[in-house]
């Protein structure tokens, strides 16, 4: 009764056709198989509950957990700016929130500007740039 149980049983069933629909359910459904299969036959059923695991994986993605709620308290945004980035990359593991912190332009702007001047290199001039694949152009030219 998990939700990737749930997500992987729409999508298995989403993707076979309807004969196949018992073969898909088998090993999950003790008992009570024809009435699953005739939940399924009725108008919209699988849209329905793609729709419903969609909404419940956004609501579970919300919900960050304590855990992670007290390193972004800790986690002040001056302390990306002043890491390097392996440091950077460690915190953005740490949690789906920390990640998005790692993924702001002026942090990369920030370490992108940094290096150019460490490196006398010319600083990118575009007005539109992403700031963290300049970066990482930088620091791992190709030939």
């Amino acid at each position: 009764d998990d939700m990737d149980t749930r997500a992987f049983l729409v999508e298995a069933l989403g993707n076979a056709e309807e004969s196949e629909w018992s073969d898909v359910l088998e090993p999950f459904v003790n008992g009570g198989l024809q009435a699953c299969l005739a939940a399924l036959r009725k108008p919209q059923v699988l849209a329905k509950s793609l729709k419903a695991l969609e909404k419940e994986t956004q609501h579970e993605e919300e919900k960050a957990s304590p855990l992670a709620f007290a390193f972004l308290q800790v986690l002040h945004p001056g302390v990306l700016f002043a890491s390097g980035l392996h440091t950077v990359a460690s915190c953005a593991r740490a949690c789906r929130a920390a990640h998005e912190a790692t993924q702001k332009a002026d942090l990369w702007q920030s370490h992108t500007l940094g290096t150019c001047s460490r490196w006398s290199l010319p600083a990118p001039m575009a007005k539109k740039i992403a700031w963290q694949k300049e970066f990482l152009r930088l620091v791992r030219p190709r030939c």
